[in-house]
């Protein structure tokens, strides 16, 4: 008579996924009018395929960004509004400063609630302004003579620069205020401060 035989215990397989925690660099859209057609047909002209940029944008994600518009306003359209964004190569991930009603729409199409944008902090210090103290001396007479030298002078690029472009701030300190794209390049003598999306190559001290 034979016995049945236990069958082996299962074997625990290792987790086939992890959830983590992740910091992504988004590009926000600060909407200043409640007229979504007008919205969409400016985004169109300046990033759609027919429009002055068509290839400025790649695909990257976007924060829609709602705070001037009053608390009353008729929700959106969201299906032409995200449609659109996307024919521009860009990708509606969520939404801030938004109503309570235009938050809950905004969900029920799978954008998320993202928190209020907060100021950044400058990180890089501005060359401090130089002090020379130039002493002379009559007839045994010591006066001190303070001149002031001014700090570098300051370029400012408030265009985005495109993949291949390059921009070099001689001599002076560079302030970067639209997005440099994959490809573009900024240098500056001195100091490089930038408050938009930075995806080229940066270099400060340049002249060392």
């Amino acid at each position: 008579m034979s016995l049945p035989v236990a069958g082996s215990p299962p074997v625990s397989q290792p987790s086939s996924f992890e959830i983590k925690s992740a910091q992504l660099q988004l590009v926000a859209l600060l909407v200043k009018t409640p007229d979504i057609v007008t919205l969409v047909a400016q985004l169109l002209a300046a990033y759609g395929p027919d429009g002055e940029n068509p290839d400025f944008f790649d695909h990257d994600a976007l924060v829609l960004d709602f705070s001037h518009i009053p608390t009353d306003t008729p929700e959106p359209d969201w299906k032409h509004l995200l449609t659109a964004l996307r024919t521009c190569r860009l990708v509606a991930v969520a939404v801030r400063g938004a109503s309570t009603q235009w938050l809950e729409s905004a969900k029920a199409v799978g954008l998320v609630e993202a928190p209020a944008d907060t100021p950044r902090a400058r990180t890089a210090v501005p060359a401090a302004e130089t002090v020379e103290v130039v002493k002379e001396v009559v007839h045994e007479v010591v006066h001190e003579v303070v001149r002031e030298v001014p700090g570098p002078a300051t370029m400012v690029v408030d265009k985005p620069l495109r993949s291949g472009q390059k921009v070099y701030a001689r001599g002076a300190d560079l302030v970067v205020l639209a997005m440099v794209n994959q490809g573009a390049e900024i240098a500056a003598d001195g100091n490089i401060h930038v408050y938009a999306p930075l995806r080229g190559k940066a270099m400060a001290g340049a002249r060392g």
